[in-house]
């Protein structure tokens, strides 16, 4: 029975003894067949924070590059130059991808397209591939996005006036319009006034849609 394989090979278990013709014999002998290890990597993606409905994991493309020559089971022929893309890995509805079949090696993870509500992952994942007898076939990463945010910005104009004006008198009135946001829940999620100057803004708000309405306005308008 073999008890360790070569390098990158999985244990074959027990050997076949080869026959021979003479009846009389010192020597016996056996075949091994040792399969060459091929390796799998499950890629999960989540969130680093909880997001609208508008977000979704679904659809995150990461390409797996060797970060090292990859050789074939004779460890002399190259398969992969360093730096090549091996294989692309797209996430699914949960947010997983598999990759399967891969030469036990040093490979690394960059995203080329995000999922849907997500800025870009610029790190570059490293992923140890390696084997050695007995270790797990299937390595898992998990990486996080950040989902992207921005405001709203509102510039108020009063009857195609930068300011609102008394119609009499012709003298600036203060301004008093507020605004509020309300996300797809029917929930005011961001509330606030227009400045002296005009303009207003929400506060950092998830991807999504949301309705705008004017809660208050400038007296006369």
């Amino acid at each position: 029975v073999e008890v360790k394989a070569p390098a990158n090979y999985s244990i074959s278990g027990a050997g076949e003894q080869i026959k021979t013709e003479e009846a009389a014999t010192d020597t016996l002998s056996f075949l091994f067949m040792d399969q060459p290890v091929r390796m799998s990597l499950k890629l999960c993606k989540k969130s680093e924070e909880e997001g609208s409905p508008a977000y979704s994991l679904k659809g995150a493309v990461y390409g797996l590059y060797a970060a090292e020559n990859i050789y074939k089971s004779d460890h002399q022929t190259v398969v992969c130059q360093k730096d090549a893309l091996v294989t692309r890995m797209t996430t699914d509805e949960n947010g997983v991808a598999l990759a399967e079949g891969l030469l036990p090696a040093k490979y690394y993870l960059l995203e080329q397209i995000p999922p849907v509500g997500y800025e870009k992952d610029q790190t570059k994942h490293s992923v140890d591939l390696s084997y050695t007898s007995g270790s797990s076939l299937q390595r898992t990463i998990t990486v996080a996005d950040r989902p992207i945010k921005n405001k709203v910005y509102i510039k108020k104009t009063f009857a195609g006036e930068t300011f609102p004006t008394d119609p009499e008198t012709k003298e600036q009135l203060p301004i008093t319009d507020a605004f509020c946001l309300i996300n797809a829940d029917g929930d005011t999620v961001s509330s606030f006034t227009i400045g002296e100057d005009g303009y207003g803004e929400s506060q950092m708000l998830p991807y999504g849609t949301y309705i705008l309405r004017q809660t208050k306005e400038t007296q006369g308008y």
